[in-house]
């Protein structure tokens, strides 16, 4: 699968990050969404139709963690790469358990993209 042809849904609730993250995908090929809630996501999943999701663990109200879990629930099997700023979520069981990527913000670029192109490459 191509970059090109990889939609990437990104929520995350720091503008500046969300901004700066979509930025950098779109220079590289990706076709990106942005959102700045759980709840805005699932309100648009439907229009977006993402790939896979780069996910922010600590939103407010439903976080990333739980997004996955009610898209889980609502049969849409959606490769999730979960972004944080606690070290200690990163290596936490529930996210061990997710089976998704886990990066602690600061990231390298490359990291990121090497981990939404090997969570794309397991979308369904």
């Amino acid at each position: 699968m191509s970059q090109e042809s990889v939609r990437v849904a990104v929520v995350e609730d720091d503008l500046l990050v969300r901004k700066a993250v979509a930025r950098l995908l779109s220079s590289v090929g990706f076709d990106v969404s942005v959102f700045a809630s759980a709840e805005e996501f699932l309100v648009r999943v439907d229009q977006s139709h993402p790939t896979c999701v780069l996910a922010d663990v600590h939103l407010p109200r439903l976080s990333g963690l739980d997004l996955a879990a009610v898209l889980r629930e609502l049969n849409r099997q959606l490769p999730f790469v979960f972004i944080t700023a606690d070290d200690s979520v990163a290596n936490s069981d529930a996210m061990l358990r997710s089976g998704a990527a886990c990066l602690t913000k600061p990231f390298e670029e490359e990291r990121l993209l090497s981990a939404l192109v090997r969570a794309s490459a397991t979308a369904v």
